[in-house]
């Protein structure tokens, strides 16, 4: 019975309001995160250094992070997203992490977090360790991060999608 009374007080909340940092409208958002929930400065920086990496664009010969604003939008979406997740989600993705970010530089003879090193010997140590045993680290970070970034509103143009199913192609033409 109190099971069903705190069902009742969930849906009875309103949503948590859009802000330019933060969509709205998740299922999440009636899911007010626990006291401690938010991540710490130094998993944000470990998210921020993976993500570097894993969204790097090539800019003619060189290897360039994504914008900055984007990365920043990302980490303050991925630590309201851990905050309100229960179960082992958190965990598994935070150790997931941590394995990237401190083994990670190993595969390229290097000491120190991934953040120590520049963005291409990032993408050049996650290349490696996606090719050895700890491959489903590295799938776990990239598979919530892509699914978080690719949310964002600039995400569509920039794939090209144009809001139109691939299947109606007569209404195209």
């Amino acid at each position: 019975m109190t099971e069903t009374l705190e069902v009742e007080q969930r849906r009875s909340r309103k949503p948590a309001e859009k802000t330019k940092d933060r969509p709205s409208g998740a299922a999440l958002d009636l899911v007010e995160p626990p006291p401690g929930a938010r991540m710490s400065e130094a998993t944000k920086r470990r998210t921020r250094a993976a993500a570097e990496a894993i969204f790097a664009r090539i800019d003619g010969d060189a290897i360039a992070a994504p914008p900055e604003d984007r990365i920043t939008w990302l980490v303050t979406d991925l630590d309201d997203f851990l905050a309100r997740v229960r179960g082992q989600t958190r965990v598994v993705f935070l150790v997931s992490l941590w394995v990237v970010s401190v083994i990670g530089p190993l595969f390229v003879r290097a000491f120190g977090g991934l953040g120590a090193l520049p963005v291409p010997r990032r993408v050049e140590a996650l290349g490696k360790m996606e090719e050895s045993g700890l491959a489903p680290a590295v799938l776990g970070v990239k598979a919530l991060l892509c699914t978080l970034y690719y949310e964002h509103p600039d995400a569509a143009r920039e794939v090209g999608f144009d809001g139109v199913c691939l299947t109606a192609t007569k209404e195209r033409a």
